[in-house]
């Protein structure tokens, strides 16, 4: 049982960023950069914004910072169970 708690609370950041990941390179640079079906109504003038690769990365990085404190709060938490179960 603590070897699978250990798991969960080492590995959160681990999925956190497999998930941020995917987002970005497979959502956003595969499927939203290259669909012309994935443009909003009314958004047409800005497709050259759908297909800017820096912004989806940036935004993935920000997506990687938001992330350390949430998984270091799954962290605390999952030792703190630990402790009292």
């Amino acid at each position: 049982r603590r070897q699978r708690q250990m798991c969960i609370r080492d590995s959160s950041y681990l999925i956190w960023l497999i998930v941020d990941w995917y987002d970005c390179f497979v959502i956003d640079w595969i499927w939203v950069c290259h669909s012309k079906k994935l443009v909003i109504p009314g958004t047409e003038d800005l497709t050259d914004s759908y297909k800017d690769y820096r912004f989806h990365f940036i935004g993935s990085l920000k997506g990687m910072a938001i992330g350390l404190p949430v998984c270091l709060l799954v962290g605390v938490m999952v030792q703190l169970v630990n402790w009292f179960i």
